[in-house]
């Protein structure tokens, strides 16, 4: 969380609450099948094919492939779990096409194209789209955030009460899980007339009496290591410290000024890969397009 607020050496925001990708998985399935959850993404496309070809579910494994905002966050995961990335931590030493994301896109277009264990229809979806097949029992396996985890337990909104385990994202061989980092910070405009107090409310904000507030009241994870492991949050939200591992060790987009820009890039050249299958040539037009904007 540091780290995504921080730039040029400098702590140019405060973290309010903080979220990740994470694995859903339907354990149920999984030990009628005599399989684990999945920590590769080998193991995760095995089972997938073993259990809609049994007709013990309709689809393997949703995500979201919407030429969005979440696009990216997926993509994040699926790099970095190869050990790779997008952007150098220095802000202009571009790395989204080199072997480790070529190959980590072409994984998610195999995802549909190849192994057939998403639908076509991901490439439309972003997060609450593929999350009703999976609530609704359809799915095996489903890439989201953590807001899914109450919606999965609500038996007035599922149908997999029970069923469900939460688990870092695979990863793969040799390499290690790697979450995409979610959450709100909290910033103060430079030009703000009332500097001091806004950043005197900021800390307020922040502090772990009010984090604390939120994550009981509100079920915002906190980003104070303290408070997550405070024991009211341990009462009141068990959720929040089962999914601590899921948490640990999540990476944010890429660290730039000209994100937006970078990003709006990204959505663009990533679903042309996914839909086309021209993984490399859209990966290379992608480093093209952003060295041209972190290095204007």
């Amino acid at each position: 969380m540091v780290q995504a607020c921080t730039w040029q050496g400098k702590l140019t925001a405060l973290p309010w609450f903080i979220d990740s990708g994470m694995l859903y998985s339907r354990k149920d399935l999984l030990e009628e099948s005599g399989a684990k959850t999945p920590e590769t993404w080998d193991e995760l496309i095995d089972s997938s094919k073993k259990l809609t070809s049994s007709g013990k579910a309709k689809f393997g494994f949703l995500w979201q492939a919407k030429q969005a905002e979440v696009l990216v966050c997926d993509l994040v995961s699926f790099v970095g779990s190869n050990d790779g990335s997008i952007l150098k931590p220095d802000g202009k030493t571009v790395t989204i096409a080199d072997e480790p994301a070529i190959e980590a896109v072409q994984m998610m277009h195999d995802f549909i194209k190849k192994h057939q264990i998403s639908p076509e229809d991901v490439l439309s979806w972003d997060e609450e789209p593929s999350r009703r097949p999976f609530t609704s029992g359809q799915a095996v396996f489903l890439r989201n955030w953590s807001y899914v985890w109450k919606i999965s337990e609500n038996p007035s909104e599922s149908s997999v009460v029970d069923k469900v385990a939460v688990t870092p994202l695979p990863h793969f061989p040799g390499k290690k899980s790697a979450a995409c980092l979610g959450g709100y910070q909290y910033g103060v405009n430079a030009s703000s007339k009332n500097r001091e107090a806004a950043i005197e409310f900021v800390r307020w904000m922040s502090s772990p009496e009010t984090q604390l507030r939120f994550a009981t009241q509100l079920g915002l994870l906190p980003t104070r290591p303290a408070v997550l492991d405070h024991p009211q949050v341990a009462q009141e939200e068990p959720f929040m410290q089962k999914l601590k591992d899921v948490f640990v060790g999540a990476i944010p987009r890429p660290v730039t000024p000209k994100y937006p820009q970078v990003t709006l890039v990204l959505q663009s050249e990533i679903s042309k890969a996914l839909t086309t299958g021209d993984v490399k040539g859209s990966l290379q037009s992608a480093k093209d397009k952003i060295q041209a904007i972190v290095k204007a």
